[in-house]
């Protein structure tokens, strides 16, 4: 990034929101008068051009990059490119036309590997291809990383000096340098094998004395990453040590890249909505992508969750005498297994947000577990008074009202060690817990409430 396309971002402060006021007015533009539209998006902020494209139809998309082409910057450009959703990228790359190789040419080596990365190996290679060679050289190596580590993610633009540099010459070599980054926070210290052994922030380099040694200032407590590094792994060293960059190293040792915050923060909110999506059983790309994309990604765990479903229809079926008997039974079950697997979806949650934040280990997990059983179990309890009490009301049998809150006890607490136990489990053998911990807990609280209820009634009351 440099001052040009910093410039162009004041000049498109937004005058306007992106409300749905503005979006139906642009669509409108669109479709009647394009000299109005354009005035329009001139008016917002590339971000904002983002979001738009993100959501426009088709035919949208492709007036807007026409419209964008021809009356903003290939630097701004480049700044919304980046800023599009995944599933969007392959759509609006090929609209560029001629004008694609000089914008990614703007575009900082980690911006361009992470829209790259989402393209078809074929286009990739085309756009890089047509790159300067430098360029071509440090984008074609941070491809060759497997797909989300630091490797993909660090920037290759970056300032080391010697650990005998005074801070003039530190300044003066800052100023006269034309290949200083436009962004940057710390700068790294290396011995003469470009092994970094130290840092120091920007800040502290203007406010100290131009004739103090930077041996002397920098900060020594360094936590470098490798590039195959998982990116999860880098942005907990961010959270945990409260950096705002961190090196990246190769196996030699030597300095070849580092990772900065906001790249972090993405990461961050990237793994957060990845997590979300999991716990449904959807992908992070749902809402962009193609029907047939969203079908394929969706459908396995529905029918894994026929599957369950089966299971919790054939564990039913086995006490279909005692609800011939007694019809009221039919009413009261769903109720007890609903409860139970609600209860055990707010453990789970509770338990996977920790493995991701690295909260459980071999030390705290029986402790954890336990917490969540006897949270469960009192919460159950509560609940178990207050539902017997209302059935007892309602049918006038004491009986069934003392089985309905043993039934409700017994699934909150086996949901409470479920929750718990599940993504552990799952973690522990290597599949993530997001991703099937749901279908799991919601069979395995149906069913243990359908025995429980349907057991205690068969025993007691029939």
């Amino acid at each position: 990034m440099n001052a040009d396309i910093i410039n162009h971002v004041s000049q498109i402060e937004s005058k306007l929101r992106l409300d749905s006021v503005t979006i139906q007015s642009i669509n409108e533009a669109l479709d009647n008068n394009i000299d109005q539209a354009k005035e329009l998006l001139n008016n917002l902020h590339f971000a904002d051009i983002a979001d738009l494209i993100d959501n426009a139809t088709l035919e949208h998309k492709r007036k807007i990059i026409e419209i964008i082409s021809v009356s903003i910057t290939p630097e701004a450009i480049a700044l919304i490119i980046k800023e599009l959703d995944t599933s969007v990228m392959e759509q609006v790359i090929p609209m560029l036309g001629e004008a694609c190789a000089q914008i990614f040419a703007l575009m900082e080596i980690d911006d361009a590997i992470h829209v790259l990365e989402h393209l078809p190996e074929a286009k990739q290679n085309k756009i890089i291809s047509l790159l300067p060679q430098e360029k071509r050289y440090a984008i074609r190596e941070g491809l060759s990383y497997p797909e989300n580590t630091a490797g993909r993610i660090m920037n290759c633009d970056l300032i080391s000096i010697g650990a005998d540099w005074t801070i003039a010459k530190t300044i003066d070599f800052l100023r006269s340098n034309s290949s200083v980054p436009f962004d940057f926070y710390e700068i790294y210290v290396v011995d003469d094998n470009l092994h970094p052994i130290g840092s120091i922030l920007v800040s502290r380099v203007i406010k100290s004395p131009e004739t103090e040694v930077i041996s002397t200032l920098m900060n020594k407590d360094i936590h470098t990453v490798s590039p195959f590094t998982d990116q999860e792994e880098v942005g907990y060293l961010f959270r945990q040590y409260g950096l705002v960059s961190a090196p990246v190293i190769d196996r030699d040792g030597k300095l070849i890249g580092m990772i900065t915050i906001d790249e972090i923060v993405d990461v961050i909110e990237e793994e957060a909505e990845e997590d979300i999506m999991r716990l449904a059983g959807v992908n992070e790309i749902d809402l962009h992508a193609a029907v047939l994309h969203t079908v394929k990604h969706r459908f396995p765990w529905l029918f894994i969750n026929l599957l369950t479903a089966c299971m919790t229809s054939f564990v039913i079926d086995m006490f279909h005498d005692t609800i011939h008997q007694m019809v009221t039974l039919a009413a009261i079950m769903p109720i007890v297994a609903s409860m139970g697997g609600n209860a055990g979806t707010q453990t789970l949650a509770v338990i996977v947000r920790a493995i991701a934040n690295r909260d459980l280990n071999m030390v705290n997990n029986s402790r954890i577990i336990f917490k969540q059983v006897f949270s469960n179990c009192l919460n159950g309890l509560f609940l178990a008074i207050l539902g017997g009490a209302i059935l007892l009301l309602w049918s006038h049998d004491f009986h069934l009202s003392l089985i309905f809150a043993l039934a409700v006890i017994i699934n909150f607490t086996m949901a409470g060690f479920l929750g718990a136990f599940i993504p552990l489990t799952l973690s522990r053998i290597g599949i993530d817990p997001a991703t099937a911990s749901g279908v799991f807990l919601t069979a395995l609280t149906d069913i243990i409430g359908f025995v429980a209820f349907l057991g205690l009634a068969r025993y007691f009351l029939i």
